[in-house]
C-alpha cells in the first residue's frame, strides 16, 4: 500500500467514488498477486491468462513479468499426493 500513500496527496481534490475505485482496484492487484506468488497455489495456464487480463483491465501490467518467470519456473503439484509434493516444473 505503499503506493497508495504517495498517491493519496494526488487523490485529495478527486471525486471520493473515483477514490473507492482506485483503492479497490489496487486491492484486487495485490489480492492476485499474493494469490498467485503462494508457495501452495499452482499456476496453471488458465489462471496466468486470467491474471494477465485482469492485470490489462485494471491497467497495471508492473507484475506480469514476473509472474510469466513464476509460470515458468514454479514447481508443480504432484496429483493425488497427500500431504501435497511437488516436483521442478520443466520450462
Amino acid at each position: 500500500m505503499l503506493e497508495a500513500a504517495i498517491l493519496q496527496p494526488a487523490l485529495a481534490n478527486q471525486n471520493p467514488s473515483i477514490i473507492y475505485v482506485f483503492f479497490a482496484l489496487l486491492h484486487i492487484h495485490e489480492l492476485a498477486y499474493t494469490l498467485v506468488k503462494h508457495p501452495t497455489v499452482f499456476l496453471s495456464a488458465n489462471v496466468l491468462r486470467l491474471y494477465v487480463q485482469l492485470h490489462a483491465l485494471i491497467r497495471r501490467p508492473q507484475s506480469i513479468p514476473e509472474i510469466f518467470h513464476l509460470f515458468a519456473t514454479k514447481d508443480m503439484p504432484i496429483p493425488g499426493s497427500n500431504p501435497p509434493k511437488y516436483k521442478k516444473s520443466n520450462p
